[in-house]
């Protein structure tokens, strides 16, 4: 079993060297290229990078997670520290153009332990969800207190409905599913969401403790991605 464990970890640990040159050859190619070909296809291969570091960096904590035990250790220390149950309130309401319900919102834990959630985007327009609002979001929160949630479920109402509360809760694995509990039937209301603000952690000893270790836990990982970088210079 522990050989193939070692046998895994390299096996992992190779494809994160290997994504470290996929990056730098698609920055090499960009930066050597004519004007006109960055013109052309400067924004492809932009994507191609953001969409290879998002993928890099949750490898990165995965592997880190299996072979660094101070960093194992503080991951789920600050997961430890997260309430089981959290009540998110909306108290700010959002403006769209292209959109009628909020369809993403992303935000963080602040140092007051509340977690700050901002839409970040909604969906297209449509006559059939003209009054509908989200009523079940789905989605996962880091060791750094960094939350993102889509929508899964929507409600239509007969008039303009716009949540005003939904009830959290969070699993073993990080997951956190919001239900809205509380919407206003108010003909002036907005149907999309802009801002939320729920309490993540209530008691300031665990709030030290967690930005204490989000610290450490950044460090120690901007440690290694440049030793990984090194390796491929």
């Amino acid at each position: 079993m522990k050989d193939y464990i070692d046998n895994q970890l390299n096996i992992n640990y190779k494809v994160l060297l290997n994504n470290v040159n996929k990056i730098q050859e698609l920055k090499r190619k960009k930066s050597q290229s004519s004007w006109f070909y960055r013109l052309l296809v400067g924004t492809t291969i932009k994507n191609q990078i953001i969409k290879i570091q998002l993928k890099q960096s949750e490898l990165v904590d995965a592997f880190l997670i299996s072979t660094d035990a101070d960093f194992n250790r503080m991951v789920h220390e600050n997961y430890a520290c997260l309430k089981n149950t959290v009540t998110f309130k909306v108290y700010s309401d959002g403006v769209s153009l292209n959109g009628t319900y909020t369809k993403e919102m992303k935000g963080y834990l602040h140092r007051n332990g509340c977690c700050y959630l901002e839409t970040t985007k909604t969906n297209g327009l449509g006559t059939l969800d003209k009054y509908a609002y989200p009523s079940k979001m789905k989605g996962q929160i880091n060791y750094l207190g960094e939350i993102k949630l889509v929508t899964i479920e929507i409600k239509r109402a007969l008039f303009s409905s716009a949540p005003l509360e939904f009830e959290a809760q969070l699993n073993n694995n990080n997951m956190i599913i919001l239900e809205s509990t509380k919407t206003s039937l108010e003909l002036t209301k907005s149907i999309v969401i802009g801002k939320m603000i729920g309490e993540l952690i209530e008691n300031a000893t665990q709030v030290e403790q967690f930005f204490s270790n989000a610290e450490k836990l950044r460090a120690i990982k901007a440690t290694f991605e440049k030793s990984l970088e090194e390796i491929n210079l």
